[in-house]
């Protein structure tokens, strides 16, 4: 951009430069001191020094357009940056609802549900068994139960 501006700079001093020699001929031209090939020749280098110094001119207005756009799409590319943010969070947060959690270690016997149906939220999935509160009650013969203790443990067999 700074080299931009400077070539206008010189560009308007090669135009100042070119007038006043062009207006000096004028002056001249009319007292017969320079011939009208110079006068003519002055006339079209300071209007080519005025041409060059609008091309400069033009250059400066695109390269400050250039910044703009670059500027421009670097907000864009940030907007996409933190779009895209955004939904990993909301991707995240979708897995991390579709987790099913259970409040301790346990054994599931039934399921509730079959595969893809729909549950409302709060709704029951599995059952869940606490193997730390399972107990059952059962009857033993009267020969047997002479033989069991009180609160004494035992195991099921085949």
């Amino acid at each position: 951009m700074r080299a931009s501006e400077a070539v206008v700079k010189q560009r308007q001093a090669e135009l100042d430069s070119t007038a006043k020699r062009h207006v000096r001929s004028n002056t001249l031209s009319q007292r017969g001191a320079v011939s009208a090939q110079q006068l003519d020749d002055d006339r079209a280098a300071a209007e080519s020094a005025r041409a060059a110094l609008e091309s400069a001119k033009a250059q400066v207005s695109a390269a400050r357009a250039a910044i703009e756009a670059a500027r421009t799409s670097i907000i864009q590319a940030q907007t996409r940056v933190e779009a895209s943010q955004a939904t990993e969070r909301r991707i995240l947060a979708d897995i991390d609802d579709s987790e099913l959690k259970a409040p301790a270690t346990a054994a599931f016997s039934i399921a509730s549900l079959s595969q893809a149906k729909s549950l409302a939220a709060g709704g029951r999935v599995l059952n869940m068994v606490d193997l730390a509160d399972v107990y059952m009650t059962f009857f033993l013969p009267t020969e047997q139960a002479g033989s069991a203790g009180a609160r004494q443990r035992s195991a099921l067999g085949p």
